[in-house]
């Protein structure tokens, strides 16, 4: 079952059936159906590879990737418990990731590091706004980084990583942020927020707070010059060079724009897993 663009699930329930067998159950009932010609066309590499297995070969690989597919569903169910127990969105933009995601203290079992990296890959695609899960390897290499004391700054996948006593703070950086005009109906801005809006809206657009971005103070422990930062890159709605203010504050709303923030590696298509 894969969710696309957040509205339409795409479900897949007969995909681990053996094309023999679901044939032969359709026959039981009388049930025609109709064949794909490119299963068959031996120009493609699947076919030549299928017609080669023998029957033992197929089950065989067929049962491994019922295998792997489960191995990747209990993964992603542990890295989801690990960003409910250690991720907080103290401020709009910025997550604070608490140090036991990278600390297995004086257990070097007691991290489950398989799914503590998946877990920063799917927070670092969020914040940075990407379309994919950031590169396994430099994610791997990032969090053995994270593990040692001292402080760290670093970018990867559009996110800043600033690591702190108080955590690993992450946040979009501020480059390559868009500007897009607004029009009726709902539009992806940065790959973070999806905004939509009603009726005319001539000379409006959705760019980045940068300076009309409104200071906070420091909370949860994190500082406020983060807070400031992560919120200059947020979406706000603008009247020509003249901010209006956030997309989703009350004076857009009165305009007729609304906005919610997506997970951004997730916004187009969501596995089930």
């Amino acid at each position: 079952a894969t969710l696309f663009d957040g509205r339409v699930w795409i479900v897949r329930p007969l995909l681990s059936m053996r094309r023999q067998a679901l044939r032969a159950w359709l026959r039981g009932r009388h049930i025609e159906w109709i064949d794909d010609p490119s299963n068959e066309n031996p120009a493609y590499e699947r076919v030549r590879i299928r017609r080669r297995l023998s029957d033992a070969e197929s089950a065989a690989l067929a049962e491994r990737a019922r295998g792997e597919g489960d191995a990747r569903l209990a993964l992603a169910q542990r890295a989801a418990a690990l960003v409910e127990r250690h991720a907080i969105r103290p401020a709009p933009g910025l997550l604070r990731l608490e140090r036991a995601l990278f600390d297995a203290g004086s257990d070097p079992g007691a991290l489950d590091r398989g799914a503590a990296i998946l877990a920063l890959r799917a927070l670092l695609g969020v914040a940075g706004g990407v379309s994919r899960l950031p590169d396994l390897d430099r994610v791997e290499a990032l969090h053995r980084r994270l593990t040692e004391a001292g402080p760290l700054r670093a970018t990867l996948s559009r996110a800043v990583v600033d690591s702190r006593r108080s955590g690993v703070f992450l946040r979009r950086e501020a480059r390559g942020l868009p500007t897009l005009p607004l029009y009726e109906g709902t539009m992806l801005w940065d790959g973070r927020w999806r905004v939509s809006a009603t009726g005319s809206h001539a000379g409006l657009s959705v760019a980045p707070l940068g300076g009309a971005g409104v200071p906070a103070a420091a909370i949860d422990d994190a500082p406020v010059a983060l807070v400031r930062a992560a919120s200059q890159a947020e979406p706000g709605l603008f009247s020509g060079p003249d901010a209006v203010g956030p997309v989703c504050g009350a004076e857009a709303a009165s305009r007729g724009v609304s906005a919610v923030p997506v997970a951004a590696p997730f916004a187009r298509f969501m596995p089930g897993f």
